[in-house]
């Protein structure tokens, strides 16, 4: 089946981790390494709670009536906000035909960031702070033997509202004793390292959807 990319609301990002090197799992090191970025969702908002009830009802098309896993659906109830829900969207890293090894995510510029122009690819050294917003491209994938699920992988986001990412990173602001030059060379340093965007068309998973659909998605009409 061709893979089919959908589109989400805007939504708000926290831990992007989608620049440079993957995550390794050191909980489980045979699983790929991933990029990955946790998306919040407000239920007051009603495009939001128009996405959620349409993931579920992919896991309905993917696997009907089948027993569900522990974690059968990517959205899961925020631990301190009753009125939140939260998805992490990962994409793993895989061996490419030609030898070499997948991207991260795409990452642009949406209209009106200070400083980016619409479209632009987002460098890979200016990282996105928690509470930014965005619309992301992603992929449905079915998963399952004896329990069954489905999960969302990010291809690409789009940063439609941009929050710097604040990293307390001096020595001073651990304690320890510093200089004033050592202090000064803190503020100046940007950490992130440049990654091949490269992808591959080899299936990942079992892909849920037809890429020639057009019929506009309830949250984007």
């Amino acid at each position: 089946m061709a893979r089919q990319t959908y589109t989400s609301p805007e939504v708000t990002l926290e831990w992007a981790k989608v620049f440079g090197k993957p995550t390794n799992s050191k909980r489980y090191p045979k699983k790929q390494d991933y990029w990955e970025v946790d998306v919040v969702l407000d239920k007051n908002n009603e495009k939001h709670v128009q996405w959620a009830d349409w993931v579920v009802d992919q896991y309905k098309e993917a696997h009907g009536s089948r027993t569900k896993a522990t974690s059968w659906n990517p959205i899961k109830q925020d631990k301190k906000d009753d009125n939140l829900l939260r998805i992490n969207m990962r994409l793993n890293q895989f061996p490419l035909q030609n030898g070499g090894m997948s991207g991260p995510p795409d990452v642009f510029a949406g209209e009106g960031i200070e400083g980016f122009k619409k479209g632009q690819p987002w460098p890979a050294n200016v990282e996105i702070g928690n509470g930014s917003k965005g619309i992301i491209k992603f992929e449905i994938y079915a998963w399952g033997q004896k329990d069954f699920g489905i999960s969302l992988q990010v291809k690409a986001i789009q940063v439609t509202e941009y929050l710097a990412f604040e990293r307390n990173a001096s020595a001073a602001s651990y304690g320890f004793d510093t200089s004033e030059e050592g202090e000064q060379i803190a503020k100046e340093m940007k950490g992130g390292t440049l990654f091949s965007t490269e992808h591959d068309d080899a299936e990942q998973g079992v892909v849920i959807g037809d890429s020639s659909a057009e019929d506009k998605l309830p949250w984007e009409e």
